[in-house]
C-alpha cells in the first residue's frame, strides 16, 4: 500500500510521545546525573546526603518539564508538528543559578535534542516506507 494512514502514524507518534514522557525516579537516573555531574566538571565536594537531595529536585523539575512536553505534544496530529512543537521548548527562558538548575537545563536539552533526533529518524523511515510501498 502507497498510501498511509494518518491514523496509523499518529498513533504511532502518541504512543511514542507517551513512553518518552514517562515520569523518571532518581534510582533509574542515578547514573545518568552522576555522568552529567561529572561532565559538567563540578568539583565541590558532596555528602551523599546533598546529592540525594540535589538528584531529588532534579527529577522533580524533569518530571514537571516530560509532563508540560506531553501536553504540547499529545495535540500534533503530524511529525512535522511535534518537530516546531519540539523546537519550541528551546526558546524557553533559563534561569541558571545553582549547580542543580544547571543540571536540570542541561538535561532538559539533551531530552528535546534526543527527541528531535528521534523524530527526524522515525519520519525519514516513514518517507522511505511511504516511496517503498511497504507499512508496519
Amino acid at each position: 500500500m502507497a498510501d498511509s494512514n494518518p491514523a496509523i502514524e499518529k498513533d504511532f507518534l502518541h504512543d511514542w510521545v507517551e513512553d518518552e514522557t514517562r515520569a523518571l525516579d532518581v534510582v533509574a537516573s542515578w547514573e545518568t546525573l552522576c555522568d552529567v555531574y561529572r561532565t559538567l566538571e563540578f568539583n565541590d565536594p558532596l555528602s551523599d546526603a546533598i546529592k540525594m537531595e540535589e538528584f531529588k529536585w532534579i527529577i522533580a523539575e524533569m518530571n514537571k518539564h516530560l509532563s508540560r512536553a506531553r501536553k504540547k505534544l499529545m495535540p500534533c496530529t503530524t511529525p512535522e508538528a511535534m518537530m516546531s512543537a519540539l523546537m519550541s521548548m528551546f526558546t524557553t527562558e533559563t534561569n541558571v543559578t545553582n549547580r542543580m538548575n544547571l543540571t536540570y537545563h542541561k538535561l532538559r536539552q539533551m531530552w528535546v535534542n534526543r527527541m528531535l533526533s528521534q523524530l527526524t529518524a522515525m519520519t525519514e523511515t516513514m518517507t522511505e516506507e511511504k516511496e517503498d510501498g511497504t507499512s508496519y
